[in-house]
């Protein structure tokens, strides 16, 4: 909604790797996302239709503040089969589907 940031962050171990796909807005236009890399920050156009594949725990990452009504997004999150990572798939739990578990101590 209008006003709304995603504040600098990096994501937990389960968020490996981040896919943020973006999927309409109110009228059209892009949401950048700033992602902090060795060159130093850089925005990432995210227009509807578009994803922006990176590795979310590495990076810093953030989105300023929204001008539009709304813009929709759908964050996916994953870790690499045999990466540092691999046991925090499906944060700790066996499968997906089963009740959800505080994994606040697992950051």
């Amino acid at each position: 909604s209008r006003g709304d940031v995603l504040k600098f962050l990096r994501d937990r171990r389960s968020s490996e790797i981040g896919v943020s796909v973006a999927l309409g807005s109110s009228d059209n236009q892009d949401w950048p996302l700033f992602i902090n890399t060795s060159e130093g920050p850089v925005a990432v156009a995210a227009r509807p239709g578009t994803a922006i594949i990176f590795r979310g725990r590495d990076l810093s990452h953030w989105r300023t503040k929204l001008l539009q009504e709304y813009f929709s997004v759908v964050n996916l999150c994953y870790v690499r089969r045999d990466g540092e990572y691999a046991n925090c798939k499906y944060d700790f739990r066996e499968k997906l589907g089963l009740p959800s578990i505080d994994i606040s101590e697992n950051y």
